[in-house]
């Protein structure tokens, strides 16, 4: 395993070769590993604080912000809400509406098919016919 440590910055130069994304990539990484296991100095620790304090006014104003926003697009986001539950109502009627007019129309259908199935499928004439019985024979 030692031998695999000690080859690692050998390995490393070898595949960033060529390569400049890789190798800033490496620099980068290496970097920041470096810099977090470091104990903060008093002048980082300071300007941090200083940072904070400066930015806490414009995280308040953000935070301002945020909630006039949330507050000024809430009725509009009701009546959004509103119109499309009562266009999905009307939705509801219409094709309650078109099932009951299509089942309408297919009971009178059927009603008329039934009542002129009855007579038997046979017309009577006073005509007469050559048979001289003055029915017409039935198909």
């Amino acid at each position: 395993m030692a031998e695999g440590v000690k080859s690692a910055p050998d390995m490393a130069r070898r595949q960033a070769r060529g390569n400049p994304l890789a190798a800033g990539a490496v620099a980068l990484a290496a970097g920041w590993l470096v810099g977090s296991l470091l104990p903060a100095s008093s002048k980082e620790r300071e300007l941090a604080t200083t940072a904070k304090e400066k930015a806490e006014p414009l995280v308040d104003q953000a935070k301002s912000v945020a909630q006039e926003t949330a507050q000024n697009l809430k009725e509009p986001a009701q009546q959004a809400a509103q119109s499309v539950k009562e266009t999905a109502q009307q939705g509801v009627q219409h094709v309650k509406d078109d099932g009951s007019s299509a089942a309408q129309s297919v009971k009178e259908t059927a009603s008329n098919s039934g009542s002129s199935s009855s007579n038997g499928g046979s017309m009577s004439t006073s005509s007469g016919s050559s048979t001289g019985t003055g029915t017409t024979p039935s198909i």
